[in-house]
């Protein structure tokens, strides 16, 4: 007990630095930074892991903080590790928001927009689609567990107040902005080829049978095979989000390795 108000002072920054860096992590990351979780519950989470996290960096962490500035300085530099890390975990899930955006551009329906209660943002209701599915596949894959795995056992890979930006942050970033679009392509190329081939079809309608009310055919016809071409992706949705979640926890290590000194 009195070794414990003797040490206050190098213990409760290792317990506030922890909390930070969980905190601002946990804003970005998927399934923590989604609405239906408030801000209560979120801090709660971060000061129960942080409790834990805390107890074993603190007889091994010396901060040799000497004054409020420092402090400020370490908090600030926290929040943006944090903040790329969550960044990193989510660049990866928005693959399956740009590959509904190419499919509702495709089907017609690209203003059909609905609010995305993780970014609180509108997007096309498709993204909005495929984005609660990818969750529902994280739970039923564990996915969520190596995301709490990721906040505990970093710190073992970046201690407090030893971390440092370098090139390999900036190219894991824009490796995975890349894998983003790719992978989104991917899944979304074979509803635009299908819609592509439907527009074509429209157009040699609209020249045999000119007297024909073209934007009234076509409209419900792109939107009845995009439906129908969604439920098909939906059987080879989980080999995609297998590949996926391996890009996932590829961005993910290669972000933590490259704040190592």
């Amino acid at each position: 007990m009195f070794d414990l108000i003797d040490n206050i002072e190098t213990i409760l920054p290792v317990y506030l630095l922890v909390f930070v860096r969980l905190t601002t992590m946990m804003i970005i990351m998927p399934i923590f930074s989604h609405a239906l979780i408030n801000n209560r519950f979120r801090s709660l989470i971060a000061f129960s892991f942080a409790l834990i996290i805390g107890s074993s960096l603190s007889n091994s962490t010396d901060l040799n903080i000497n004054s409020i500035w420092e402090f400020a300085l370490l908090v600030i530099t926290e929040s943006l590790l944090g903040f790329i890390l969550g960044f990193g975990t989510k660049i990866v899930f928005e693959a399956f928001s740009v590959a509904g955006s190419m499919i509702g551009l495709q089907m017609g329906i690209a203003y059909a927009n609905i609010i995305d209660p993780t970014t609180r943002q509108q997007v096309p209701i498709v993204s909005q689609f495929l984005m609660l599915l990818a969750i529902l596949f994280l739970f039923a894959t564990d996915g969520h567990l190596f995301l709490i795995e990721t906040m505990v056992r970093h710190f073992e890979i970046i201690p407090l107040g030893l971390n440092q930006l370098s090139d390999q942050t900036g190219q894991a970033i824009i490796s995975g902005g890349s894998m983003m679009f790719l992978k989104g392509l991917q899944f979304a190329a074979p509803a635009m080829i299908m819609l592509l081939l439907i527009d074509t079809g429209i157009g040699f309608m609209a020249r045999v049978m000119p007297q024909m009310n073209i934007f009234f055919v076509a409209l419900p016809i792109k939107i009845g095979v995009g439906i129908i071409m969604l439920i098909f992706s939906v059987n080879i949705f989980q080999s995609m989000f297998d590949v996926i979640f391996n890009d996932l926890t590829i961005i993910t290590n290669e972000l933590i390795s490259s704040f190592r000194i």
